[in-house]
Parts: structure tokens; sequence; C-alpha cells
């Protein structure tokens, strides 16, 4: 057994486990993990828990789990004693299906103390609950390790009830610890009368149906996807009868990827989109300044510092964990010195969302919301890459999500709710998915051609952009029915009939405009030269806006209608 440690003090935790399924009054469910995980935070940021410091809790999932990961991001040096071996203890008080307890309670115990109460105690005697033997161990090993009452305190994540769920229960440490404490050593967390964060509400696996709004990158153009955002927030205001509801309060999850992921950062904080739309043109006006000095060949075409300090207005200095964000959001970014793709989302389940036991990478709930939308805007020739630190010391050098495969992040959105591993796991089907994706208007590159090596490779970048996001299209067709669908190619058309597995997985609806005469004219009823339409297409001229938000009003008022399924409407 070890002896008290030398230079810090002691801090046990004792407290409910998350609800079950079946338990029947909820007491701690699980979409109050979060709020409750940012009281025990805060409470021991108050205490100033850090290296140096001991950490002692039983390793149940809920509060012991959650103390346990706080203790350890922070340096603490983490104990956990169990009442049985660990298979048994996992059956009995970690796993719960559908979640990620288990995973965590196995990192944890890689990085931990872990002792066992056999080992230490003996055997059982007979008649005694071992939770109960478990509660009076840890009060004698907190003690122990602070050699005295002065250095030792306890966070109690508890309902107050003077009864619990058996002998062991947290009722019962609270009782044997009363009195023993200076007053300024103990806290009690009641988890029945803390709310949840919106956000988590938004995320959480339940029985009803859930809804995305994927939102495509394309620089100045965003000005059109607005239009769609303005017409849809009007329609699901009147189809509501709710005048001031926002986007925000009826999609689950909304992403974003360049430009996109300004607007979709704005929306997720609760903002109306004609409010994001004033934002949007004063950023563009002031980001997008050509200087004779800056081409784009050397150097990047613009400088970064306005679209940094427009960002920083924006979203000052929130994180991605912040509770402000009031529903799922999620951003995608690339990483130039790794080639890989960063979807950056505030999914408390993410892997690398909180600090892990073990690990020295920053976690991703701490990044700045202003940073990570920053990266996702870093498109090369325009502005220079992002620097985020990843690890201490360590940046990680991020472009623009568009030259990845997600300008169109309606698959990344997909994925981060439904694949296991991040925790989410909502259930598809054509009456429970609803994935709403808005465009920026479709450039023709085949209308820019250039002899210059510069002016070529960009239009080679844009090229594949297209590319991917007609891939992501074709997916989105394929696994689903419905009336926006487009031609993707003479080829394949547009999938009328084709599901992959014979039956709709989503309900799909994409709101975009095709920037080339012939469309403008069949879609639209309107006549646009070439010439002009070649020029809605760059990302960077402030002053299409105002003709690219008429194309905007007028595509949304003919294509934006009201064809979202009422299986889809708030309840």
């Amino acid at each position: 057994m070890a002896g008290p440690h030398p230079t810090g003090r002691v801090f046990l935790c004792s407290g409910h486990m998350v609800d079950a399924p079946d338990r029947a009054a909820a007491r701690f469910p699980p979409v109050k993990e979060e709020a409750v995980r940012a009281r025990m935070a805060a409470q021991l940021d108050e205490w100033g828990v850090g290296a140096g410091d001991t950490a002692l809790c039983g390793g149940a999932r809920g509060a012991d789990l959650i103390f346990a990961e706080i203790c350890s991001g922070r340096g603490a040096r983490v104990q956990v004693l169990l009442p049985s071996n660990t298979d048994d203890f996992v059956e009995e008080s970690v796993r719960l299906p559908g979640s990620d307890w288990e995973r965590r309670f196995h990192r944890l115990i890689a990085h931990a103390e872990v002792r066992l109460q056999t080992d230490e105690l003996g055997a059982l005697p007979a008649g005694e609950s071992p939770y109960a033997r478990n509660n009076r161990w840890l009060l004698e090993a907190a003690r122990a390790e602070a050699g005295g009452a002065g250095k030792l305190f306890i966070l109690l994540v508890w309902d107050e009830l003077p009864s619990g769920d058996g002998p062991g229960g947290t009722s019962d440490l609270a009782a044997a610890a009363a009195g023993m404490l200076q007053p300024d050593h103990s806290a009690i967390i009641n988890p029945t009368t803390i709310q949840p964060f919106p956000r988590d509400v938004h995320l959480a696996r339940s029985g009803g149906a859930k809804r995305i709004l994927s939102l495509d990158g394309g620089g100045v153009r965003g000005i059109l996807t607005l239009q769609y955002l303005k017409r849809l927030e009007k329609i699901l205001q009147d189809q509501h009868r709710k005048p001031g509801l926002r986007l925000s309060d009826y999609f689950d999850l909304i992403a974003g990827t360049s430009t996109g992921s300004i607007i979709a950062a704005g929306l997720a904080l609760g903002m109306y989109a004609s409010e994001i739309e004033e934002k949007y043109r004063r950023l563009a006006d002031s980001v997008f300044r050509r200087s004779w000095r800056r081409w784009g060949v050397f150097r990047a075409k613009f400088d970064a510092t306005a679209l940094e300090k427009a960002l920083e207005e924006l979203f000052d200095d929130m994180t991605m964990g912040s509770p402000d964000l009031l529903t799922g959001l999620l951003v995608v970014t690339k990483r130039l010195d790794t080639g890989s793709q960063w979807p950056v989302s505030n999914n408390p389940r993410a892997t690398y969302f909180h600090q892990r036991p073990g690990s020295t990478s920053r976690a991703n709930a701490d990044y700045k919301l202003r940073k990570v939308v920053r990266a996702s805007t870093a498109a090369p020739h325009y502005f220079g890459p992002e620097l985020i630190e990843v690890n201490p010391g360590i940046p990680g050098n991020f472009v623009d999500g568009g030259v990845s495969t997600a300008n169109n992040p309606a698959f990344e959105a997909l994925k981060l709710v439904t694949l296991g591993n991040f925790g989410i796991g909502w259930p598809t089907g054509q009456h429970r998915l609803l994935i709403v994706s808005c465009g920026t208007g479709t450039a023709d590159p085949s209308s820019m051609p250039s002899r210059m090596a510069g002016k070529h490779a960009l239009v080679a970048l844009t090229s594949i952009m297209n590319d991917c996001s007609s891939l992501i299209e074709t997916v989105m067709q394929w696994l689903s029915d419905g009336p926006t669908a487009r031609a993707i190619d003479g080829d394949i058309g547009d999938l009328a009939g084709d599901l992959l597995g014979g039956q709709p997985v989503i309900t799909y609806r994409r709101y975009n405009v095709e920037l080339t005469p012939g469309w403008i004219k069949e879609q639209l009823g309107r006549e646009i030269s070439a010439k002009r339409l070649r020029e809605l297409g760059e990302m960077d001229r402030p002053a299409n806006m105002d003709d690219l938000t008429e194309l905007g009003r007028h595509s949304a008022a003919l294509m934006v209608d009201e064809h979202l399924p009422a299986a889809f409407k708030l309840p």
C-alpha cells in the first residue's frame, strides 16, 4: 500500500452512476453528463487540483470516472479502488450498452494506480456489502494518503437523499464523512438540480427524428447559401407557429466547411440567418481587399489579419466545448503536415474531445472556435495556413476543409452521427434522419481556362473540389429519395429508383445553383451570360454579393418549398 504523498493534497470523489435506461426515476441521466462534468471541473479548478495532488475514486461509470478523467488531465496522481476484480466490476458498475463507458474505464486504468479491495483487505466477511466496505476503505485510504484531515477534500455527486439504491451508495459515504472535514474542503453537486446543455439534448440518442444542416464552402458565394437559410427559417417559423424559432432550435447538428463553417458557427450560437447575413457582408468587405503587393503566387493573395479580427469579433474566446453553442457543430478542416482531414466537432463523445488519460494532446473542447473556423477558411492561394497547437509546443498546420473531400460536409456529418466510434449513434431511416444541404453555387471550371501556371493550378483545384462535391451528392442521393435530386452526369442521371440497400437510409434535401447559362435558364427562367456567371463563380469578389443575393433569393423561392416531411416537425 502506498504511503502519504509528500507534496500535495488528496481529493476523494464519490457519486452516482449514470442512469441505466431501465432506471425507474431519473437521477443522473446520460444527457446531463457534460453539464455535471462542467460543475465538477469548476469545483476542482476552485480547489486548484493539479500535479502533485492525489485523486481517489471507485471507478464506476458516471461521477467516479468523470472525476478521474479530469484529475488525470490536470496531472494529478489517480488511484482507483475497486470492490471486485475488473471483469466483475465492469459488468456490474461500468458497462452500459450503446455507451463508451467501458472503453473509457480501460483507458483510465491503463494510466492509473488500480487497487483491489480483496488484495488489501482480504476476503469479504459473510453478509457484508462489498460496496459499503469500499466506501470505508476509500475514506481510510484517503486519510492515510493525506496524513490527516487538513489536506483531504471530498467531492460528492449526490442527490442529497438520505438513502440510495442500497448499501454502499454515495449517501453512506456522505454520512461517514460528515463532520470530518473543514467547511471549504467538501462540496456537493446534485445532478437532479442541473439542467443539461442544449447541445447535449440535440446530440442525444433519442426515439425521435433527428435533423442535420450541411453548408458548403465557396468564399463570398456563401451569401447565396444565406438566402436558402432565410427562406428555410421562415418556412419553419410558419410551420411551427413560432416567429422566434431559430435554425439552432430545429437542427440537431450544423456542419460547415470553409465559408460554410462561419455561417454554421453563427447558427449554432443561436444567430438568425438574417443576422449572420449582415455580419457576413461586413466580413467579406473587410477581408477580400486586394493589394498590388499580393497576387497569390509567392504569398497568399489576402492578408489574414482582417479575417482573424472579424472572427474574433464574432466568436471572441469561445471554445469548441462552450455551452454557448446551442446545438451540435461540425467544422471540417485539413491538416497539411499530416495530410489528414480533420472534422472537429463539439460532440463530447468524440475520442479527442476531452483530455485523455495518459495523453498530452490538447483536447478539442479547448480549441478556440475562431481558430478552428479560421483553419477551415484558410483556402490555399487566398490565405495562409492556420497554426493550432495540438500538443504542447507542437502546432498543426491547417488549411481550408474545401481541399479535402468534404467541401460539401454532408457525408462527414452523416458519419459523425452514425459511426459507432463517435458515440452518438442516431438511428437511420427515411423518417428518422433528415439532412438539408445548401451549396454556394457550382462554378463551371471548364469556363475558366488560363495559360498562367498559377491560375491553371487554381482552376484544376476548383475542378477537383467540384468532383468531390459531385461524389458526395451521388452518395447522398444513392441513400435517399427526394424531390431535390439532380442529374449528376449523363451516365448515372439523378439516381431515380437507385437506392443502396433497396430503401432510403435518410431524407436528403439539396439546395444549390449551377452557374451555367443552360441551368440558370432551365431551372430559374433567367438569362445570364456565361461571362457574368464566370465572374459570379469567383470566390473573392465582394462586389458580386448583390447579384449573388438576388440569384439566391430567386432560387430559394423556387426550390426551398414546404417539402420537409411532417415526421421532422418539432414536438
